[in-house]
């Protein structure tokens, strides 16, 4: 498993939170009496990598079906048809 170290300033969550107020929000709810500082910061920094990563895949994933998709295409239609 992969692991990353991230030192984690008062300037960077600042703008974390003026960018994100929904952050804001859930850190004031959630630290400390239902989470730690570090565990919240932990939980959003591997959400946020998930879903960069799944995006990433997703857009592999259809590049790949659109040029399967149309490789089909091309082999469906007779040549005499392209003219």
């Amino acid at each position: 498993m992969l692991q990353i170290t991230l030192s984690l300033t008062p300037e960077l969550v600042q703008q974390l939170f003026a960018e994100k107020p929904h952050l804001h929000r859930a850190h004031t709810v959630l630290v400390p009496e239902k989470v730690s500082e570090k565990e919240f910061w932990e939980r959003y920094f591997n959400y946020e990598v998930a879903r960069k990563v799944c995006r990433w895949l997703l857009s592999v994933l259809v590049s790949r079906l659109k040029k399967f998709l149309l490789a089909r295409c091309d082999a469906a239609i007779p040549q005499k048809q392209l003219i």
